[in-house]
């Protein structure tokens, strides 16, 4: 069925069962919206629907909305083209859910509910939204249901265009799995954003991608497993966290870069002039980061853990240089007295350590 809007809007309540050839329930319901909106309030419920946007067509399914995406072995596929919109809102019973946007397309995923039936059975197809264009998550995503027959498996591909969040991606309890996978393109943070009970959080191999992360909020990639080859830069004035795992390149123009595991950077870390970074766990390695000398070190003393090494490193230049930094914060320091210590590896005489450490309550200091 092709919907040549005629630059108007359409709203309708409901559409039941969608039905495909010979009035078969599982055969395939196809709509394609051009050249203005068609929304639904109330009940968009189809075992196997074929949703097409372009060319100025807008799908909606309202704030109100129930939609039921298939059964059994069908599908619903939510497809947008050049040109093209859907807006996807209210509650989503998932079975098979698919979602292309290309290049110049955008969807809008801001549904309040969104799970898995109980019958879902991924031995069919797994359930994905694939973006190239605008994808937008305004209030985040979370995802509950659990298959009754085998696993399902829900992925958010971020392939190139733009990905903006506005809150927490979540796996409940009671859900089986997702996976997310950064292959291109940008993903904007608007708000504090953390992947929780994700099965896979990924950058792939030979990558490059952006994040913008608004001032005074954090996007926590710290669960992130970034595979070789990978370059990530980052704007914006808030905070990008990561863990253990780092890409080859991360460029940090502006805002804070947050450490919270034993990072490996080689001399793939550059700082842009009055960025900051923020030691928020010990183990970090490094033999050069670029343009440390205009940018702010900080630390959490409790999180990098005393007498541990904050930084290692062959770069004696380098260690001097954030001791430097750090040497300001070090003696606000009221409660622990706090002081930084640099050692000569046991194990290299050519790798430097450098250490938080403190003065116990109630020591004397002995000076020779």
């Amino acid at each position: 069925m092709y919907f040549d809007m005629k630059g108007t809007t359409r709203t309708v309540k409901a559409l039941s069962r969608g039905m495909g050839p010979n009035n078969s329930p599982y055969g395939m319901f196809y709509m394609n919206i051009t050249n203005g909106t068609l929304a639904f309030t109330s009940c968009f419920t189809n075992f196997r629907a074929y949703v097409t946007s372009e060319a100025g067509g807008r799908f909606v399914l309202g704030e109100d909305c129930f939609t039921k995406a298939g059964s059994g072995g069908a599908a619903n596929r939510y497809i947008v083209k050049a040109g093209g919109e859907c807006d996807l809102g209210g509650t989503i019973d998932v079975n098979v859910f698919q979602s292309t946007v290309s290049e110049d397309g955008r969807l809008i995923f801001r549904p309040k509910v969104f799970r898995f039936e109980n019958l879902a059975n991924s031995s069919y197809a797994s359930s994905f939204i694939s973006n190239s264009g605008v994808l937008e998550m305004p209030n985040g995503f979370t995802m509950g249901g659990k298959s009754g027959v085998a696993p399902c498996l829900f992925v958010i591909n971020q392939n190139g265009g733009t990905l903006t969040l506005g809150g927490d991606l979540t796996m409940t309890d009671t859900a089986d799995y997702a996976d997310f996978v950064l292959a291109g393109g940008t993903v904007n943070a608007t708000n504090d954003v953390s992947f929780n009970g994700f099965h896979t959080v990924m950058m792939t191999n030979d990558a490059t991608a952006a994040v913008c992360v608004a001032a005074g909020k954090t996007l926590d990639f710290s669960v992130m497993s970034f595979e070789s080859g990978t370059a990530l830069s980052k704007t914006g004035g808030g905070t990008l966290k990561i863990g253990a795992s780092v890409p080859d390149a991360i460029a940090v123009d502006t805002g804070i870069l947050s450490v919270s595991g034993a990072a490996a950077f080689g001399e793939g870390l550059s700082l842009g002039s009055g960025s900051t970074l923020h030691f928020a766990a010990g183990g970090t390695t490094a033999g050069a980061i670029a343009g440390i000398e205009d940018a702010s070190v900080t630390f959490d003393a409790k999180s990098v853990g005393y007498g541990s090494a904050i930084l290692t490193s062959t770069n004696e230049t380098l260690i001097a240089t954030v001791a430097d930094k750090m040497a300001p914060a070090i003696a606000a320091a009221d409660k622990p007295k706090l002081f930084l210590v640099t050692e000569v590896s046991a194990g290299d005489p050519a790798v430097r350590q450098l250490r938080l450490m403190r003065i116990p309550k109630g020591a004397v200091l002995s000076f020779r």
